[in-house]
């Protein structure tokens, strides 16, 4: 049977690609500092925000690159 501590420290979450995945919890915390720990971005799920809002591409823009195949994503 696991520790008390143990069980705290791993994490599952859901991953829309894996399934129930497994995570560790920070090895140590600060007192009254928590963690949150979700799951991660999927591939290309940001992309079309971050070239939008950082290089100022337009929604046609974005729509030429994921058709040439050059992003995909979102």
């Amino acid at each position: 049977r696991p520790s008390p501590a143990l069980t705290d420290f791993v994490h599952e979450i859901e991953n829309p690609d894996l399934g129930t995945v497994k995570l560790l919890d920070l090895p140590s915390q600060m007192p009254g500092n928590s963690t949150s720990i979700t799951p991660t971005s999927l591939h290309g799920e940001h992309t079309s925000k971050v070239l939008a809002k950082n290089l100022g591409l337009s929604a046609a823009q974005l729509k030429t690159m994921k058709a040439q195949g050059a992003i995909s994503g979102d």
